[in-house]
């Protein structure tokens, strides 16, 4: 709503590392299509 003041200096800077979240989201996904061809419900697509 534009009542924060923001930064008050050039030197005030805001880094975001995402580091390794690729990485979970890999690790999640491949734990998913395990289970889904060990129940017998995944599904092969061609690409």
């Amino acid at each position: 709503n534009g009542t924060h003041p923001g930064r008050n200096s050039e030197g005030e800077i805001t880094l975001f590392d995402g580091t390794g979240v690729g990485l979970q989201d890999l690790a999640v996904a491949s734990v998913a299509a395990k289970l889904a061809e060990t129940q017998g419900k995944a599904q092969i697509v061609e690409l």
